[in-house]
C-alpha cells in the first residue's frame, strides 16, 4: 500500500556529511489527511531513499506537521485561519462551521521551523509530532481574530461538512523529551504577527476587485 502524496504535503530536507546523510521527511497533514499514511510512508522513505542513495543512513526521521500558520500563507488556501482573517479585514461575516465547537491547534511557524532543525540534527528516528497542543475552537478563533484585527465582522454559522473533524491536537511528547522542543509563540502573539501580511492581502484584493468592477 502506498499513501497518494502531494507536492504540498510533503517537504524534504537532506543533510551530508562525509559518508554519512541524514534524511528527514515532514509531512503536513491537513484536516482531510489520513493520519495512517504518515505511518506507511515512514517505511517506505527510509527503504526507498537509502536504496536509491547508496550510502550509509546515519539518521532518518519522519516528522508529521499539524496545522502551521504564519507570514506568506496563501489567503485562499481554503483554510479556518486565512478565511477568518481575510473575512475579517474586509468587514464581511465570518463562516464558522457547525456550532463552532470543533477544535483545532495552531503552531506558529518559526516553532514549526525549529522543531524541524530539532529533528534533522538529532538522532531520532520519529514519527515525531511538531505542532502547538493548546486547542482552540473554531468560534473562539473566529472571536479572537476579530478582536485582534478590530474588525465590525460578525460571525455566520453554516452547516458542518461531513468530513471534518471535531478534534486536532497533537501529542508532542516525543518533541518535548527526545528533542528538547515546545513552541514558544502564543496563538495572540502568532496572530497579530500575521495581521500586518493579511492586511496587504485584503488591500490587494480589494483594489483588484475595483479595477475589475
Amino acid at each position: 500500500l502506498t499513501p497518494r502524496v502531494s507536492r504540498r504535503a510533503v517537504s524534504s530536507a537532506v543533510c551530508a556529511a562525509g559518508f554519512a546523510t541524514a534524511f528527514v521527511f515532514a509531512v503536513v497533514l491537513d484536516d482531510r489527511s489520513p493520519r495512517g499514511a504518515a505511518i506507511v510512508a515512514d517505511s517506505i522513505f527510509r527503504d526507498r531513499w537509502a536504496a536509491l542513495a547508496q550510502v550509509i543512513v546515519a539518521g532518518c526521521g519522519f516528522v508529521a506537521v499539524l496545522i502551521s500558520y504564519g507570514e506568506r500563507m496563501r489567503e485562499d488556501d481554503g483554510r479556518a485561519l486565512p478565511n477568518f482573517m481575510m473575512q475579517a479585514l474586509r468587514g464581511e461575516p465570518l463562516t464558522v462551521y457547525g456550532d463552532g465547537s470543533q477544535t483545532r491547534s495552531l503552531c506558529y511557524v518559526s516553532d514549526t521551523v525549529e522543531g524541524l532543525f530539532r529533528l534533522m540534527f538529532s538522532d531520532e528516528t520519529g514519527p515525531v509530532n511538531i505542532g502547538n497542543p493548546e486547542e482552540i475552537s473554531m468560534k473562539e478563533l473566529a472571536e479572537k481574530i476579530i478582536q485582534i484585527t478590530e474588525s465590525k465582522s460578525s460571525i455566520v454559522f453554516d452547516p458542518l461538512p461531513q468530513d471534518d473533524p471535531t478534534r486536532r491536537c497533537p501529542d508532542i511528547s516525543k518533541a518535548v523529551s527526545r528533542l528538547g522542543w515546545r513552541p514558544r509563540v502564543t496563538l495572540r502573539e502568532g496572530l497579530t504577527k500575521v495581521v500586518p501580511y493579511f492586511k496587504s492581502k485584503a488591500k490587494r484584493s480589494s483594489f483588484v476587485r475595483t479595477v475589475a468592477d
